[in-house]
């Protein structure tokens, strides 16, 4: 049942490839469309079996009689011209009904500006904290600015403006040695411009070397949030303020890990 299923689901994006495929023939063949003389429907035709009350009731239903009626009509009228020249509508080329056309060429409402109403948050203390958490590591982060006149010098980075930063009681510099994770660690202040502007305490417990890492960013990052809520759209466009809920799998019974099995044997 389930390639039956497959097979037909096949089938029809097939047949709508190439549905559209030929359709966009037709209109590469026919690049220009000229105005053409608008040939009316020989309404009151008695071959038709219908009479002119019956057929003009039916063109009423459709919308039209009143448009046949109001154009004079040409020369050709026992032809059926109604003596006018126009462009042949669009859902008359492309098969669509003329209530369809009209929701396409709607206008589209102007989306409305995005307002930032969320205030800043502020501890007691006068710090801005946030909580990060990656994997099975959980940061509470505290950031406290520094005032503009204090700031300047170099950090044991080499190019950070100083900052006190404490992870756990040691400085950040000893704690993360890897210019790599350094650089993953600051995402938050460079994105925002406040490299070097705020001196930050952190308690991390839980995980390893790169959950504790990415539990940090994401506390520094909510943290500067509250700080300058202005700057969300900066750390959303970064990926910042997502929290990562990858975890780590399960190992299963009967293999060796997650997804490593034992070693296949023929004999």
């Amino acid at each position: 049942v389930c390639c039956k299923k497959k097979q037909k689901e096949k089938v029809n994006t097939t047949m709508l490839k190439w549905r559209a495929i030929s359709e966009l023939k037709r209109v590469v063949a026919n690049p220009f469309l000229l105005p053409i003389r608008r040939l009316a429907i020989k309404q009151f035709d008695p071959d038709l079996g219908r009479s002119n009350a019956e057929e003009l009731g039916r063109l009423e239903k459709l919308g039209v009689a009143d448009e046949i009626l109001e154009i004079q009509p040409g020369a050709g009228i026992e032809e059926g011209d109604l003596g006018k020249e126009e462009y042949p509508p669009e859902y008359a080329l492309f098969g669509l009904s003329p209530k369809t056309m009209a929701e396409v060429d709607k206008v589209p409402p102007a989306p409305k500006p995005h307002v930032i109403t969320r205030q800043p948050k502020q501890t007691p203390c006068g710090r801005y904290y946030g909580t990060g958490r990656r994997k099975t590591s959980v940061a509470r982060v505290f950031l406290d600015p520094i005032p503009e006149d204090q700031e300047g010098g170099q950090g044991a980075a080499g190019e950070e403006p100083w900052a006190k930063m404490i992870v756990n009681r040691k400085p950040i510099w000893d704690r993360i040695t890897n210019p790599v994770r350094q650089d993953e660690l600051f995402k938050p202040f460079k994105a925002t411009g406040s490299m070097g502007k705020f001196n930050l305490w952190c308690t991390v417990k839980g995980g390893g070397h790169s959950g504790q890492i990415g539990a940090i960013r994401l506390g520094i990052a909510r943290a500067l949030q509250n700080f300058n809520p202005q700057w969300t759209p900066l750390l959303r466009a970064e990926g910042l303020l997502t929290r990562d809920a990858r975890m780590v799998e399960r190992k299963k019974p009967g293999q060796k890990k997650a997804r490593k099995k034992k070693q296949w044997v023929k004999r």
